[in-house]
Protein backbone atom coordinates (compact mmCIF):
# COMPACT_ATOMS: atom_id res chain seq x y z
CA UNK A 1 0.00 0.00 0.00
CA UNK A 2 2.70 2.14 0.81
CA UNK A 3 4.61 1.18 -2.81
CA UNK A 4 1.63 2.57 -4.26
CA UNK A 5 1.10 5.82 -2.57
CA UNK A 6 4.59 6.61 -3.31
CA UNK A 7 4.51 5.94 -6.99
CA UNK A 8 1.28 8.18 -6.80
CA UNK A 9 3.26 10.68 -5.38
CA UNK A 10 6.10 10.29 -8.04
CA UNK A 11 3.81 10.14 -10.69
CA UNK A 12 1.91 13.66 -9.84
CA UNK A 13 5.24 15.33 -8.86
CA UNK A 14 6.36 13.73 -12.37
CA UNK A 15 3.24 15.77 -14.28
CA UNK A 16 3.97 18.65 -12.19
CA UNK A 17 7.18 18.80 -13.74
CA UNK A 18 6.09 17.76 -16.96
CA UNK A 19 3.46 20.66 -17.12
CA UNK A 20 5.91 22.81 -15.91
CA UNK A 21 8.16 22.35 -18.62
CA UNK A 22 6.06 22.48 -20.78
CA UNK A 23 4.81 25.83 -19.46
CA UNK A 24 8.31 27.29 -19.67
CA UNK A 25 8.50 25.89 -23.23
CA UNK A 26 5.51 27.68 -24.31
CA UNK A 27 6.26 30.92 -22.63
CA UNK A 28 9.86 31.38 -24.20
CA UNK A 29 8.40 30.46 -27.32
CA UNK A 30 5.91 33.09 -26.81
CA UNK A 31 8.76 35.26 -25.71
CA UNK A 32 10.65 34.63 -28.56
CA UNK A 33 7.48 35.11 -31.18
CA UNK A 34 6.56 38.63 -29.49
CA UNK A 35 10.33 39.83 -30.26
CA UNK A 36 10.59 38.62 -33.17
CA UNK A 37 7.26 40.31 -34.00
CA UNK A 38 8.50 43.81 -32.29
CA UNK A 39 11.92 42.89 -34.00
CA UNK A 40 10.06 42.84 -37.26
CA UNK A 41 8.18 46.12 -36.45
CA UNK A 42 11.14 47.84 -35.73
CA UNK A 43 12.75 47.06 -38.58
CA UNK A 44 9.70 47.86 -40.87
CA UNK A 45 9.33 51.34 -39.21
CA UNK A 46 12.68 52.11 -39.57
CA UNK A 47 12.62 51.20 -42.96
CA UNK A 48 10.13 53.57 -44.07
CA UNK A 49 11.83 56.05 -41.71
CA UNK A 50 14.83 55.94 -44.62
CA UNK A 51 12.52 55.84 -47.12
CA UNK A 52 10.69 58.69 -46.02
CA UNK A 53 13.89 60.60 -45.57
CA UNK A 54 15.04 59.93 -48.76
CA UNK A 55 11.74 61.18 -50.46
CA UNK A 56 12.46 64.28 -48.10
CA UNK A 57 15.86 64.74 -49.23
CA UNK A 58 14.73 64.37 -53.14
CA UNK A 59 12.09 66.87 -52.50
CA UNK A 60 14.76 69.71 -50.60
CA UNK A 61 16.97 69.21 -53.58
CA UNK A 62 13.87 69.75 -56.28
CA UNK A 63 12.91 72.72 -53.95
CA UNK A 64 16.41 74.20 -54.20
CA UNK A 65 16.74 73.24 -57.76
CA UNK A 66 13.49 74.79 -58.37
CA UNK A 67 14.36 77.66 -56.76
CA UNK A 68 17.98 78.11 -58.43
CA UNK A 69 15.60 78.04 -61.77
CA UNK A 70 13.52 80.52 -60.58
CA UNK A 71 16.53 83.07 -59.41
CA UNK A 72 17.73 82.43 -63.13
CA UNK A 73 14.30 82.93 -64.84
CA UNK A 74 14.17 86.34 -62.86
CA UNK A 75 17.57 87.02 -63.89
CA UNK A 76 16.87 86.01 -67.20
CA UNK A 77 13.21 88.20 -67.33
CA UNK A 78 15.42 91.35 -65.70
CA UNK A 79 18.12 90.87 -68.67
CA UNK A 80 15.20 90.67 -71.05
CA UNK A 81 13.61 93.82 -70.09
CA UNK A 82 16.72 95.90 -69.76
CA UNK A 83 17.52 94.23 -73.55
CA UNK A 84 14.00 95.19 -74.48
CA UNK A 85 14.67 98.84 -73.50
CA UNK A 86 17.90 99.14 -74.69
CA UNK A 87 16.42 97.88 -78.27
CA UNK A 88 13.70 100.35 -77.30
CA UNK A 89 16.10 103.02 -76.94
CA UNK A 90 18.28 102.47 -79.98
CA UNK A 91 15.12 102.20 -81.72
CA UNK A 92 14.23 105.86 -81.25
CA UNK A 93 17.69 106.77 -81.69
CA UNK A 94 18.00 105.51 -85.08
CA UNK A 95 14.40 107.05 -85.77
CA UNK A 96 15.79 110.25 -84.86
CA UNK A 97 19.17 109.87 -87.16
CA UNK A 98 19.29 110.59 -90.40
CA UNK A 99 20.74 108.50 -93.27
CA UNK A 100 22.93 110.44 -95.04
CA UNK A 101 23.91 107.92 -98.13
CA UNK A 102 21.02 108.48 -100.64
CA UNK A 103 20.76 112.07 -100.04
CA UNK A 104 24.04 113.04 -100.32
CA UNK A 105 24.35 110.92 -103.19
CA UNK A 106 21.06 112.72 -104.65
CA UNK A 107 22.73 115.96 -103.97
CA UNK A 108 25.81 115.35 -105.98
CA UNK A 109 23.92 113.64 -108.85
CA UNK A 110 21.79 117.20 -108.94
CA UNK A 111 25.36 119.40 -108.87
CA UNK A 112 25.38 121.31 -112.15
CA UNK A 113 29.81 121.59 -113.14
CA UNK A 114 29.98 125.58 -112.34
CA UNK A 115 28.44 124.90 -108.85
CA UNK A 116 31.27 124.56 -105.75
CA UNK A 117 29.24 123.47 -102.15
CA UNK A 118 30.95 125.23 -99.75
CA UNK A 119 29.40 123.41 -96.58
CA UNK A 120 25.88 120.67 -95.58
CA UNK A 121 24.61 121.27 -92.35
CA UNK A 122 22.02 119.39 -91.08
CA UNK A 123 19.55 121.83 -88.91
CA UNK A 124 16.67 120.72 -86.40
CA UNK A 125 13.10 120.42 -87.13
CA UNK A 126 11.23 124.12 -85.40
CA UNK A 127 8.04 124.17 -83.65
CA UNK A 128 7.46 120.42 -82.72
CA UNK A 129 9.72 117.88 -81.20
CA UNK A 130 9.00 115.16 -84.20
CA UNK A 131 9.32 118.45 -86.82
CA UNK A 132 11.78 116.71 -89.59
CA UNK A 133 15.06 118.14 -89.22
CA UNK A 134 16.32 120.05 -92.45
CA UNK A 135 19.64 120.06 -94.95
CA UNK A 136 21.28 123.38 -95.31
CA UNK A 137 23.31 123.67 -98.34
CA UNK A 138 25.94 126.63 -99.03
CA UNK A 139 27.24 126.70 -102.23
CA UNK A 140 28.61 129.27 -104.74
CA UNK A 141 29.35 130.35 -108.40
CA UNK A 142 31.37 131.82 -110.53
CA UNK A 143 29.68 135.51 -111.28
CA UNK A 144 28.36 135.28 -114.87
CA UNK A 145 25.70 137.59 -116.31
CA UNK A 146 23.09 134.67 -116.88
CA UNK A 147 24.89 131.42 -116.25
CA UNK A 148 25.42 131.62 -112.48
CA UNK A 149 21.63 132.45 -111.98
CA UNK A 150 20.74 129.36 -114.83
CA UNK A 151 23.34 126.96 -112.85
CA UNK A 152 21.66 128.10 -109.38
CA UNK A 153 18.32 126.91 -110.27
CA UNK A 154 19.68 124.24 -112.32
CA UNK A 155 20.69 122.80 -109.30
CA UNK A 156 17.36 124.03 -107.52
CA UNK A 157 15.38 122.01 -110.14
CA UNK A 158 17.87 119.14 -110.28
CA UNK A 159 17.12 118.79 -106.27
CA UNK A 160 13.29 118.48 -106.63
CA UNK A 161 13.70 116.22 -109.67
CA UNK A 162 16.08 113.73 -108.19
CA UNK A 163 15.15 114.51 -104.68
CA UNK A 164 11.36 113.00 -105.03
CA UNK A 165 12.03 110.76 -102.16
CA UNK A 166 14.44 111.93 -99.93
CA UNK A 167 13.06 115.54 -99.38
CA UNK A 168 9.73 117.00 -98.82
CA UNK A 169 10.62 120.33 -100.21
CA UNK A 170 13.56 122.08 -101.70
CA UNK A 171 13.54 126.07 -101.05
CA UNK A 172 16.44 128.60 -102.59
CA UNK A 173 16.80 130.72 -99.08
CA UNK A 174 19.08 133.24 -100.01
CA UNK A 175 21.67 134.44 -103.46
CA UNK A 176 24.41 136.93 -102.58
CA UNK A 177 27.35 137.90 -104.39
CA UNK A 178 30.88 138.18 -102.38
CA UNK A 179 34.08 139.12 -103.39
CA UNK A 180 37.49 136.97 -102.61
CA UNK A 181 40.08 138.32 -100.03
CA UNK A 182 43.01 140.19 -100.98
CA UNK A 183 45.37 137.66 -100.65
CA UNK A 184 43.66 135.12 -102.62
CA UNK A 185 42.80 137.46 -105.38
CA UNK A 186 46.67 138.48 -105.82
CA UNK A 187 46.95 134.51 -105.18
CA UNK A 188 44.82 133.03 -107.93
CA UNK A 189 43.03 136.29 -109.90
CA UNK A 190 39.84 134.57 -109.49
CA UNK A 191 36.48 136.93 -110.22
CA UNK A 192 33.72 137.43 -107.78
CA UNK A 193 31.79 134.58 -106.38
CA UNK A 194 27.82 134.26 -105.97
CA UNK A 195 26.89 132.56 -103.04
CA UNK A 196 23.63 130.52 -102.16
CA UNK A 197 21.99 128.54 -99.35
CA UNK A 198 19.53 125.97 -99.79
CA UNK A 199 16.75 124.43 -97.74
CA UNK A 200 15.96 120.68 -97.91
CA UNK A 201 12.87 119.72 -95.42
CA UNK A 202 13.69 115.63 -94.99
CA UNK A 203 11.12 113.20 -96.09
CA UNK A 204 10.08 111.51 -92.74
CA UNK A 205 9.90 108.31 -94.97
CA UNK A 206 12.96 108.86 -96.29
CA UNK A 207 15.32 108.52 -92.77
Amino acid sequence: MIQVNLLRDRLVRFRYRTYFKRMLFFYFIGILCIAGMTGLAYAGNRFRIAVQLRRMERMEMEILSNAAMVNRLKHAQTTSAELTNRLVDIKKEMDRRVLWTRKLACICASLPESVSLTSIVQKAGRGTASAEPTFVINGSVPVSPVKDREAIITFLENLRQKGKEEFASVTLQKVSEQAPSAAAEKEEQKGRERSFIIECRIRPSSR
